[in-house]
């Protein structure tokens, strides 16, 4: 399998588009240490290019603390939760053995 079989392949287990695939996996390999094997072409920055992928970068480390943020909050839940239902567990246990003795 050829890499654009390979990328529409991925784009029908997905739900994307083929050029979507090629376009994200040759934008991660190029930001792969040595360029993940991918060529890189010579480009100038401009200044707005390199604040607009700033701000970017700003934007995804504050959802991505929200994130962590908000599943920290479910982990917190889930464990109260749990030691809910464990003495739940522990009182029914109780109880049918109070009841086994009767």
């Amino acid at each position: 399998m050829n890499k654009t079989e390979a990328f529409a392949q991925v784009a029908r287990e997905t739900g994307r588009s083929a050029a979507t695939v090629t376009t994200t996996y040759y934008r991660i390999a190029k930001r792969q240490p040595g360029g993940g094997g991918v060529r890189q072409s010579a480009r100038s920055t401009t200044h707005a290019a390199k604040k607009v992928g700033g701000a970017q970068a700003e934007r995804l480390a504050h959802d991505a603390r929200a994130a962590i943020d908000a599943l920290h909050k479910h982990v917190a839940a889930l464990e109260a939760q749990l030691e809910e239902l464990t003495a739940k567990s522990r009182e029914l246990d109780r109880l049918k053995k109070a009841i086994g003795k009767i």
